[in-house]
């Protein structure tokens, strides 16, 4: 077995008489009430030997298991952390233990919140000890110990971690006194936001009661005199209210309502997630009031506490209008590129002159959707969001690190408010136009107030950096055969419906209230069903005669998608099919020897 000991080296600094020490016995508690403790407690158990077994009773392939406990330093005072870890496996990629020295609250199961960490194991090959520091989803190496750990070689390891004037130390001990000290690395301690010490497991089936914890103990605690602050209410329905305090709870507290409003259903409260309180409401709340909650006493595990009074106002959800909020800039393929980071990001734009909340917003990339942050979006601004900074002048950019991946041929994209499409197109790699860059540019809307699914509104970026994040676009004006919009061909199928192709996209809205053609002899039309953006499809009343040619006229509002109108110069005629006679086709043109580049063809008329 392999066990790693954490322990103060009191040789490193000198102790200060202001430091406080905490230090846990694990022989005289009873685990599942014990106070300070909060996380996944289910998942772990003090076994006969008064230690802290990892023991989750149902695992699955691949498992993570948190208990944490809010403990606050002084770092203008020297700071060490100790430890008994035991491992009766080597530590691996798939198994291994990671100490949340100092960090901000975690908030869920699975992520590592901002703080400072001491990983051991996680690596094939040559595994290691690493403190590193975590802020965002980036992980700053603050000193690493590499180690060869073999199955055969249960030796114990002491290590040795501290903390002093900006100054971090870690040192590893073998029992026949050899000690391997990594060089001083000079590392800020951000002690804001932050106070909480943490084991971390990552585990799998098999090792889900092989992970040992013993002998915890803090140097430079300072105690925590604060009572828990009510940070933020957010309505979750007009049935659930969160509530989110500034640290874990003792338990849940009494709540009490006036101001009319509904009786407390049930409290939702765990030690997994202590610092959180669901409020179930009997019956819902109203929109635009507001509503007075009464906390007689809310306290912490210190046993600080308060009485809080607070109002909430029930706002009404604003639900923007489909096209009021539009998709602006596609960057899919930015390698390699022209002057802005290797990211992938999505723009969009809000026509509106005033500021729209992007509440219950998403992003939809085929078939794949994330969720918004709640922000706001002002007037006539444009908003990008990418997986890594676009540009550092960007100011109105949003990080989204589970921003799905943007195909470069195209795909299918929605703009989502509570699953109603805002807009939505489906570009494709045509849209560049003839010439398409090799990477690094992306596609702009040209005419930002016009429909999102309109290929002869999006053109290349003109900007010389190959995109504009967040900023107006660049693009080339719309040009003659933009505007060339017409029929390209009739055709009438065998159950009578006229279909009808187009040389461009054509602008919907101008047809959805009335018919787009009428014809002589009058055909009334029983319906119009737009087949593809280029194709629409007459459904008839009644099916054509078969002796009548008949002449279709558009309506003067069709228009196609850049508002360019129909340009029709030859009449367009349909009838019934039938067999041709002698003299109906002929051989109109033929080319049989075609320049480079061209391909031979014969014409029928």
């Amino acid at each position: 077995m392999i066990t790693i000991i954490l322990a103060f080296l009191p040789t490193l600094f000198c102790h200060s008489d202001f430091e406080d020490s905490w230090e846990v016995d694990f022989s005289d508690m009873n685990w599942a009430t014990a106070s300070n403790w909060w996380g996944d407690r289910s998942n772990f158990a003090i076994n006969t030997e008064d230690q802290l077994l990892l023991a989750d009773p149902t695992p699955e392939s691949n498992n993570f298991a948190r208990v944490f406990s809010r403990q606050l330093v002084d770092a203008s005072h020297p700071l060490s952390w100790s430890l008994d870890l035991v491992f009766p496996f080597n530590p691996s990629t798939a198994n291994h233990v990671t100490l949340g020295l100092y960090t901000a609250l975690p908030q869920t199961t699975i992520d590592n919140p901002d703080g400072y960490y001491l990983q051991i194991g996680g690596q094939s090959g040559t595994d290691f000890i690493e403190l590193f520091a975590r802020e965002g989803q980036q992980n700053t190496s603050i000193s690493k110990l590499e180690m060869s750990w073999l199955a055969q070689e249960t030796y114990p390891l002491s290590l040795f971690v501290s903390f002093h004037s900006g100054q971090w130390q870690l040192q590893v001990c073998l029992p026949d006194g050899t000690c391997y000290i990594g060089a001083p690395s000079f590392f800020p301690l951000d002690t804001s936001n932050k106070g909480y010490f943490s084991l971390n497991c990552h585990y799998t089936i098999s090792r889900n009661n092989a992970i040992l914890f013993d002998n915890i103990a803090i140097t430079g605690i300072i105690p925590d005199r604060e009572a828990p602050i009510l940070e933020a209410i957010l309505p979750e329905d007009s049935l659930r209210l969160g509530l989110h305090f500034s640290e874990p709870l003792s338990s849940a507290p009494v709540i009490n309502t006036t101001l009319d409003a509904p009786e407390i259903a049930a409290l939702q409260w765990s030690s997994s997630q202590p610092a959180y309180l669901q409020i179930h409401l009997s019956t819902p709340l109203l929109f635009n009031r507001s509503y007075k909650l009464h906390f007689p006493k809310v306290a912490d595990a210190f046993g600080n506490n308060t009485s809080i009074d607070t109002l909430l106002f029930f706002r009404e959800p604003y639900l923007a209008i489909p096209g009021e909020i539009v998709f602006s800039e596609i960057m899919a393929d930015p390698n390699p590129p022209k002057g802005l980071p290797n990211t992938e990001y999505l723009e969009i734009f809000n026509h509106q002159t005033e500021t729209v909340l992007l509440e219950n917003f998403a992003l939809q990339v085929n078939q794949k959707v994330i969720g918004l942050p709640d922000l706001s979006l002002a007037g006539k601004k444009y908003l990008t969001f990418s997986r890594e900074a676009v540009h550092d002048k960007v100011e109105n950019g949003v990080i989204l690190p589970d921003l799905p991946i943007i195909p470069n041929n195209g795909c299918y994209l929605a703009l989502l408010q509570n699953g109603s499409v805002i807009d939505a197109l489906n570009w494709d790699i045509s849209w560049y136009g003839s010439k398409v860059p090799e990477g690094g540019v992306s596609l702009e809307k040209a005419a930002i107030h016009q429909t999102g699914n309109c290929p002869l509104n999006w053109k290349p970026s003109l900007s010389v950096s190959g995109g504009t994040p967040s900023e107006p676009g660049q693009t080339s004006p719309f040009s003659q055969s933009d505007r060339l919009f017409f029929v390209e061909m009739l055709y009438l199928r065998e159950d009578g419906a006229l279909e009808i192709d187009f040389s461009q996209a054509i602008e919907t809205g101008t047809f959805l209230s009335r018919p787009p053609f009428y014809s002589s002899p009058d055909l009334p039309i029983l319906a119009t069903e737009l087949a593809s953006e280029k194709k629409v499809v007459l459904h008839y009343e009644m099916p054509p005669d078969t002796s009548t040619i008949y002449e279709l006229f558009p309506a003067a509002t069709l228009q196609n998608c850049i508002g360019a109108p129909l340009q029709q110069f030859e009449n367009l005629y349909f009838s019934t099919p039938r067999k041709p006679t002698r003299g109906m086709l002929f051989l109109n043109e033929i080319l049989f020897d075609p320049s480079p580049g061209q391909v031979p063809f014969i014409e029928v008329y």
